[in-house]
Formats: structure tokens, sequence, C-alpha cells
């Protein structure tokens, strides 16, 4: 059937597969969230972390009930439109320029809704770098605090996909469940720990490796040989 849920980025509405809850989804604009179910039961809710707790829920539910009130104003003034005579007028110019207004003035109060929660400008676009060895890296949602360094015990979340396709073959988002490494140390392919490097907590990072970052070409389960592997990896703590 579907949910329609508002992008905590802009107030857009977005629709998403019933199966979508709980994982990271794409607004109209690209940006990550993730469709969360309301604590009342009431609906979903859009959640610019999957980690989001009370208060992210607080803001989505505001933004909600502002947009719609602008929506209702904005009903409420074109049912107001009349001729000279006290006659409704039966205008279709008066009708687009109530609309325009509409989409104005729900599109500024997400716009503000955003600032305010984030203190992020939704219009920039995303810091995006390749490195010496190959790695492309995207900044999607900054963090905060120091980044992780090599030696560090950091806990994250990711999601694995190909290049090639776009298909998944792992996802900590969806199980519920991230995960602890120690970074240099535990075993992992050299491009995600690069990757990882640097991040801070709470930020978000596309990384793009290159198959001679990745497996090489030693096929893995979901995974052929000479894959180019995309990750989009959420850092929740350093320790």
């Amino acid at each position: 059937m579907g949910i329609t849920v508002r992008s905590p980025h802009d107030g857009e509405l977005v629709k998403v597969r019933d199966e979508d809850v709980g994982r990271a989804v794409r607004d109209k604009a690209g940006r990550i969230f993730y469709v969360l179910p309301r604590s009342d039961g009431k609906g979903h809710y859009g959640a610019p972390t999957r980690a989001s707790g009370q208060k992210d829920e607080q803001r989505a539910i505001q933004m909600e009930e502002r947009m719609g009130k602008a929506q209702d104003h904005a009903r409420a003034q074109l049912d107001a439109v009349h001729d000279a005579t006290g006659k409704r007028r039966n205008s279709s110019r008066g009708k687009l320029v109530i609309l325009f207004f509409v989409i104005v003035i729900g599109s500024l109060a997400g716009y503000a809704v955003y600032l305010v929660t984030t203190g992020q400008v939704p219009w920039q676009n995303p810091v995006a770098a390749t490195t010496d060895t190959g790695l492309k890296y995207e900044i999607l949602k900054p963090g905060h605090g120091d980044p992780a360094v090599t030696g560090q015990t950091v806990t994250l979340h990711y999601k694995g996909s190909l290049l090639a396709d776009g298909s998944v073959f792992d996802d900590s988002f969806a199980r519920g469940q991230p995960i602890t490494i120690k970074l240099g140390v535990d075993r992992m392919i050299a491009g995600f720990t690069q990757g990882v490097i640097g991040m801070k907590v709470g930020e978000l990072r596309r990384l793009t490796i290159p198959p001679n970052l990745a497996y090489g070409n030693r096929a893995q389960p979901n995974i052929p040989a000479n894959a180019t592997l995309v990750f989009e990896v959420e850092l929740l703590s350093i320790d």
C-alpha cells in the first residue's frame, strides 16, 4: 500500500514502501533519511538518522502540524475568494495563485524547521573527494567532535551494495545491529577502513571502493570478482 512521510530535510512528502520502515531512503533531492514508526503508533515519520530519538520524533510531528496549518490557512483563503457582488469567483487564475502560495509557504516552513533542528544548509551539495588510493567518499551528513583515527574502536551502521546494479549484499541498518571494529586492527577491506578513518560521530558517508581496495579478483557471496562496492556508513560512536 505504501507510506507517506515528510523528509526531515525540507518537509516534502515522500512515498515509500511498507518494507522501508527502519531503512534508509532518499527524498526527491536524493538526501538520505530513515522511516521510523511513531512511538504512539499513529503512523510513521522521517528521521535524519537510524538512531533518532524522541526529540527527532517531536520535531517531525511539529513539522507536520505546522505545514498542515499552513495548507489549511491557504485553503481557507481560497474559499474566501469572492467577486464584487459577494458571489464566489470561479477563477482558475485565482486558484492557481493560491496554490502557488500554498507550495511556497509549505516549502519555506520545511526549510525553516530543517535549519532550526539541524543547523545545516539543505541545498548544500554533499562534500565529495577522491583519495590518492582511488577511494571516493561523499559526506552526506556532517558529524561532530574529533575524527576517528587508526587504533580507535568505533561503532557504526553500514549498507553495502554493488555499483554495477545497486544490489545490496549486506545491511546492518535493516538488521538493526551495528558493528564495532578497531580501525586498522580488525580485518576489513582496505577501502572500508580508509573511508571510516576521519569520520566524526553522527556523520554519514557514502564510500565508492574500487576493486583493488575491496576483494579484487576474488569473488565473494553475492559479490562478483573485480566488483566496485558502494557503502553508506553512519558513525555512531568512538571509544
